[in-house]
């Protein structure tokens, strides 16, 4: 982590010279995703660590001092982890730091096989241990779409009541569509809403010989079916499209409808 003056010179205060290092687990794949100024000056990072590639990613808070050196008295060394149950790999998207020291962390959690991905709220103590009156043993991790293979939150506020919103999309191959979840400030139960903006879908995908378009709410719309070039080899209008002039292979469909574009890749068999 890099430290700059107002003047944008590096701060010599920080680290050294002004770049402070942490190796959170000496293997092969670790980062941070987010970055948040805790209380008195303490610097709070949320990512992952992955000693043996990243389908063994780990959630992963650290918090640093004010002059760029590992905070003892949080976590291990100054980095907090959380291992997902079922062999599922995890990484910490946000983390929201109250005045106390609490942190509130947004986390990813993917499951290798079958592939299934949940979404989740992890609260820790101010020494980076997990808060056990939150969710199970501190963690909340949630499904919200069990036939979709991405949910992935993006951001997250702590509302009036101390509630958890986390901001996000969920999709697959052939859809996306926006998610905003809500958890209880002491949930044990995960979600209390959960609402999602709909997104165009092509279908089935892989197609053969005719290729179909699921527009939300039966709204007007217009398609350009493209090679990975963006050359147009197809165009019109409607739901339904006939591809038995396309050979084999990826294309991009862009649907355009009266409130928002969508560009999909689809692929021939």
């Amino acid at each position: 982590m890099v430290r700059f003056t107002p003047s944008g010179a590096f701060d010599p205060t920080f680290g050294t010279n002004g770049l402070a290092a942490l190796n959170l687990c000496f293997g092969i794949s670790e980062g941070f995703n987010d970055v948040q100024q805790g209380p008195n000056g303490t610097i709070v990072l949320s990512g992952w660590k992955a000693p043996n590639g990243i389908y063994s990613a780990d959630m992963a808070v650290a918090r640093l001092l004010n002059d760029g050196s590992a905070d003892a008295s949080f976590g291990t060394s100054g980095v907090a982890t959380y291992v997902l149950p079922n062999n599922a790999y995890g990484f910490a998207r946000r983390a929201i730091v109250e005045a106390g020291g609490e942190v509130n962390v947004c986390i990813v959690s993917q499951q290798p096989a079958p592939m299934e991905a949940l979404v989740g709220v992890a609260r820790m103590e101010p020494d980076g241990s997990l808060d056990p009156s939150f969710g199970t043993n501190g963690v909340t991790l949630t499904d919200l779409n069990g036939a979709l293979t991405r949910e992935v939150p993006n951001d997250m506020i702590i509302d009036d009541q101390g509630r958890s919103v986390v901001v996000g999309f969920i999709g697959d191959n052939n859809t996306e569509s926006v998610f905003v979840a809500r958890y209880g400030a002491n949930s044990s139960s995960a979600v209390l809403d959960i609402s999602a903006v709909e997104g165009v879908r092509a279908y089935p995908n892989p197609f053969h010989d005719q290729l179909s378009l699921l527009i939300p709410g039966n709204l007007k719309s217009s398609y350009q079916l493209m090679d990975l070039k963006g050359r147009i080899l197809l165009s019109g209008y409607g739901p339904t499209i006939a591809t038995t002039s396309l050979a084999a292979g990826p294309y991009l469909i862009r649907v355009a409808t009266e409130d928002q574009q969508r560009t999909l890749r689809i692929v021939k068999e």
